[in-house]
């Protein structure tokens, strides 16, 4: 049976300036390619037709880097593919926003916004080369929040350079005070090809990286941010529809340079080459997933989940029983209390979680 496409991911690729630490496909803001690249934006969401998604996410890079004129053409043309229940999110760099912007945003239905705030200390927002106070954060949630956009998530990075315990607990304590729905956190990871690559930052060790994550776990919990996946916590099951789509192994369109998607069973990408793709030249890699492939982002992606994976959507998906291909990992791994299961679900346990790519591991060897 031909699955629905429910969800759509645009890239907008320009950014202000370049932050130390993201491996995004991203480039600095040039008149010369922005307006032409909205163009061809436009040009492929329109010949989506009339398909109505279900969620609608703007990343990047930085859309907000966009003038409002650019915003609003983009916008007008994802307009008509929001449903009456569509999440319509939008990420934010507070630097970059203004209340033209705002309102464009909230004109043509934009219900969820995603801030990347990183950290609210000054030292270390100069560190990772960011520009914006905590004041420009505390104030745009604010004019969130006034205008009706109340579904507001923001980021958070731990393990930065000279970050200690204390003051990602300070981070934290001031995100739980503000009026927001979600936060999502993850531990930096300097990738090649970021100025942190190059200028030799080191990851922390994993020991330290468990204490930032038990922190982050205690102080969300206990003001009320309840995880649902191992870098994500929401208040009332704010929970992202979008990348709950991804996580629960959905099919979705990606538009935009160096996006991915995945319809129909084949994963694509986009050209990350601005000028190849100016000429229209979108698509450059295409594979047709096997069913091993398949199963082994079914399991990652399942087991970051707080609910896990269904047994009997699995069973549905790839008409074996997963106790039948995990026959010799899941016995092990559910008595060393790293898994464990219900009659309907199979979920990594606290510790699990902490031990998620050694579990990968192990259960891959079945397959």
């Amino acid at each position: 049976m031909k699955k629905k496409i429910t969800s759509l991911y645009i890239h907008i690729p320009f950014c202000r300036h370049l932050c130390d630490y993201c491996d995004f496909t991203k480039m600095f803001y040039l008149p010369l390619y922005v307006k032409d690249y909205i163009k061809h934006l436009v040009k492929q969401i329109y010949n989506l037709k009339e398909r109505k998604y279900k969620t609608i996410y703007i990343g990047g890079g930085t859309p907000t880097s966009l003038s409002p004129s650019l915003l609003e053409e983009l916008l007008k043309a994802l307009y008509i593919h929001k449903g009456k229940n569509t999440e319509f999110t939008i990420e934010v760099n507070p630097e970059t926003m203004t209340k033209k912007k705002l309102l464009i945003m909230k004109k043509y239905g934009v219900n969820r916004v995603s801030l990347g705030v990183q950290t609210f200390d000054a030292d270390l927002l100069k560190i990772i080369n960011r520009f914006h106070s905590k004041r420009q954060v505390v104030y745009w949630i604010n004019q969130f929040n006034k205008e009706g956009i109340k579904n507001i998530n923001i980021d958070l990075i731990y393990g930065l350079p000279t970050q200690t315990l204390e003051k990602f607990k300070k981070d934290l304590l001031l995100a739980t005070k503000l009026n927001i729905t979600h936060i999502s956190s993850y531990s930096l990871t300097v990738s090649k090809g970021t100025r942190f690559y190059n200028m030799k930052v080191k990851e922390v060790a994993d020991d330290i990286s468990r204490e930032y994550y038990d922190l982050l776990y205690k102080v969300l919990k206990s003001n009320g941010f309840k995880r649902y996946e191992i870098s994500n916590f929401a208040k009332n099951k704010n929970w992202s529809r979008h990348n709950l789509n991804y996580w629960n192994g959905g099919e979705y369109t990606g538009l935009g340079l160096g996006s991915h998607g995945y319809e129909e069973g084949v994963r694509y990408q986009n050209s990350t080459n601005i000028q190849e793709y100016l000429k229209g030249h979108y698509i450059v890699k295409q594979e047709k997933l096997t069913k091993k492939e398949k199963i082994e982002e079914y399991i990652m992606l399942g087991l970051r989940k707080e609910n896990g994976l269904n047994k009997e959507s699995f069973k549905r998906e790839f008409r074996e029983e997963i106790h039948c291909i995990f026959k010799n990992s899941l016995p092990d791994c559910i008595q060393n209390n790293l898994l464990c299961e219900t009659k309907y679900s199979l979920k990594a346990t606290y510790e699990g979680k902490m031990l998620l790519d050694q579990i990968l591991i192990k259960m891959f060897l079945d397959l």
